[in-house]
């Protein structure tokens, strides 16, 4: 399926933006899902991924196969995970997702209902996801692209 069906089935809206921008959204719409092949295709080989400060493992992946390892791992630890899309902002070669995250806990329970919106910064370059960085909270992932 094309990136443009993808992404329109995925938030039931329609943009005219450009392919990079897609392929950005699209990923963000999908919530990157590990085992989804043509959202992992859209990693650049070489992609960074840091998770917010927040996290109890907050680091950075480095390389696709890190990525989808770490997601892997990430999507195990939840029962299920499931990101709600809010709004997305197109920045050019950024596209600002902001997500409220869904799940619970699969060890200890905690159940995220409740908890606010995080702002996800994707950064894109000739189609293809070349860094995302995950915010606790939207300030941070809003100031980055000077809003």
């Amino acid at each position: 399926m094309a990136l443009r069906d993808r992404w329109r089935e995925a938030t039931g809206l329609d943009h005219d933006l450009d392919d990079a921008a897609l392929a950005g959204q699209a990923a963000v719409a999908t919530g990157l899902d590990p085992a989804d092949e043509a959202a992992i295709a859209l990693l650049d080989p070489q992609v960074e991924w840091t998770l917010p400060e927040h996290f109890p493992d907050a680091e950075t992946w480095r390389g696709r196969e890190r990525v989808v390892e770490g997601l892997r791992t990430m999507a195990a630890s939840w029962d299920p995970l499931r990101l709600e899309v809010h709004e997305l902002i197109d920045a050019g070669d950024r596209v600002v997702a902001l997500v409220h995250i869904h799940g619970r806990a699969a060890v200890t329970g905690l159940d995220l209902a409740g908890m606010g919106v995080d702002g996800h910064l994707w950064t894109l370059r000739a189609g293809r996801v070349v860094a995302v960085r995950m915010y606790g909270g939207t300030g941070d992932a809003l100031a980055e692209i000077g809003r």
